[in-house]
């Protein structure tokens, strides 16, 4: 009986000593893996990740006649002048954090507006008013930022379906010009608050006009309507409704009752 005890603790022992072996080579391994791994690194160092900042440097601002401006709208603004054959007037130009923010062009005569003026993205106001225009370029759509377009006393018979793209568009004036219809991409003005369309000879309105749910002003005087889209009753917060001079039949006329029942003012 003793011999097989001492047989059995001699195999006891014997199994502890090669589990200590087997222990010490895994860790051996793992410090010569470590060893490996911060020799290499001590070859190829990795500099700490940092995020990408972007930001404006001075070569990015230029003096534009006395006025830190972006270099992008100083060239814009440039070109702009030339094309129109005009002096730069600082009068008629409102920088913000040296962005162009408001530019008058009115009264300048102009027959055509430069595609370049795409490039002023920061314009929040833009006069156009009391010139020759016939027509507006495609980019006038690109002027994400406008609030405000002033467009009247021009020779307009068409707008651009880009214009749908100002979604900040709150005042549009296209009054005084010889517009027989606007585009249905109006409809996605959804922030717009004021419309004149007086003095033009609007035949008829798209049904999309029915989608300005923040429209609290609409000039349709002296137009050729007819007949109104019956969208116009969907206009929830529009306060005020000019609709005179113009040749409405009875069905029209009855809606505009119906409007004016809900305390909408105008003639």
């Amino acid at each position: 009986m003793s011999r097989i005890i001492g047989d059995r603790t001699r195999n006891t022992l014997e199994e502890m000593e090669e589990v200590a072996r087997e222990r010490n080579r895994d860790v051996a391994e793992e410090e010569r893996q470590e060893a490996l791994r911060k020799a290499e690194e001590a070859k190829n160092p990795k500099a700490p990740s940092k995020p990408v900042i972007i930001e404006p440097t001075m070569e990015d601002i230029v003096d534009f006649h006395g006025r830190e401006l972006f270099r992008r709208d100083a060239e814009a603004l440039k070109e702009l002048y030339k094309t129109i054959g005009k002096e730069y007037d600082k009068n008629r130009v409102e920088i913000r954090e040296k962005r162009v923010s408001h530019l008058g062009l009115y009264e300048y005569n102009l027959t055509e507006v430069p595609d370049v003026i795409g490039e002023l993205s920061g314009l929040q106001l833009l006069e156009l008013n009391r010139n020759q225009l016939a027509q507006l370029p495609d980019c006038i759509g690109e002027l994400s930022g406008l609030q405000s377009l002033y467009l009247n006393k021009n020779q307009l018979k068409q707008i651009p379906d880009s214009i749908g793209n100002l979604s900040g568009l709150q005042y549009l004036s296209l009054g005084d010009n010889q517009l027989a219809q606007i585009p249905s991409g109006i409809g996605q003005l959804s922030r717009l608050q004021r419309l004149f369309l007086y003095n033009n000879q609007l035949v008829q309105l798209p049904d999309s006009i029915g989608e300005l749910s923040e429209l609290q002003l609409l000039h349709l005087f002296n137009n050729q309507l007819v007949q109104l889209s019956g969208t116009l009753e969907n206009l929830s917060a529009l306060k005020i409704l000019y609709a005179g001079s113009n040749p409405l039949d009875d069905k029209a006329r009855k809606m505009l009752e119906r409007i004016r029942a809900r305390g909408v003012t105008g003639a």
